[in-house]
């Protein structure tokens, strides 16, 4: 007897809480009359807060646009960057590595090493800088799309300035 009594207590208590958050509030010292009672999960929000949000909404809009705008560019720039500058060690570092040879033939070991050695710093420099292009590549298509999408959302279409990297160590 005493565990159903409980239960039913439990049961009113919780009862009276999850029927206190739907019922409505009347606020007796404002002179409020139960008839112009307010509910609490339908409130509807003022004008005045409603307009502050959609201001901070459209101040965070812009921002958003700005940023892609910048970060696309700073990318698109990175990656042409490091490409063309890789793509120049690649030649330079086989334009060494011939030299070198050309030089161990005369017979000069360490004159040979020294330009061996120049020659691998390119090849490894090539494949970091052609490795970051391509990163960069990705990430300036990426911001492209999340940029498309909110210039849809405004009713405006971006020119697409996607970059296409080419590894001229590959061919």
């Amino acid at each position: 007897m005493k565990i159903i009594f409980m239960r039913l207590v439990t049961y009113v208590f919780f009862s009276t809480f999850v029927n206190g958050a739907t019922i409505e509030l009347v606020n007796l010292e404002a002179g409020q009359h139960p008839a112009e009672t307010i509910s609490l999960l339908r409130t509807p929000i003022s004008a005045g807060l409603a307009q502050r949000a959609h201001s901070l909404f459209e101040a965070d809009y812009e921002r958003n646009v700005g940023d892609l705008i910048q970060t696309r560019w700073f990318f698109r720039k990175t990656a042409n960057c490091t490409e063309a500058t890789g793509n120049t060690l690649l030649y330079i570092g086989s334009g060494a590595a011939s030299v070198a040879a050309g030089i161990k033939l005369v017979g000069s070991d360490d004159l040979s090493n020294m330009f061996l050695f120049a020659s691998t710093v390119c090849f490894a420099a090539h494949i970091t800088l052609i490795g970051i292009a391509k990163c960069s590549a990705r990430e300036n298509t990426e911001r492209e799309g999340q940029l498309s999408a909110l210039a849809d959302e405004v009713g405006f279409k971006i020119v697409p300035l996607e970059t296409h990297v080419t590894d001229d160590g590959a061919h």
